[in-house]
């Protein structure tokens, strides 16, 4: 699925690789959008890509280190 490859992969590893840039006490939002909460059809890989995402912040948001923040919008 492209969508988990480029979508999702492409934003957890920004994250990984930022881990150890960014300031303490500093913030990562990354983007998402409303199909794993409102689903279409032929829509399947996107809501798929949207949830895996969702999932990553929700369990990165509790083990970030050093004050950090992790959110996720839809846009």
């Amino acid at each position: 699925m492209v969508g988990l490859r480029q979508k999702v992969m492409g934003q957890v590893n920004l994250v990984l690789a930022g881990l150890g840039l960014i300031s303490d006490a500093g913030s990562f939002t990354l983007t998402s959008g409303v199909l794993d909460r409102d689903p279409i059809r032929m829509g399947t890989n996107a809501a798929t890509a949207n949830g895996a995402l969702a999932g990553f912040v929700t369990g990165a948001a509790i083990e970030m280190p050093r004050g950090l923040r992790i959110n996720v919008v839809s846009s």
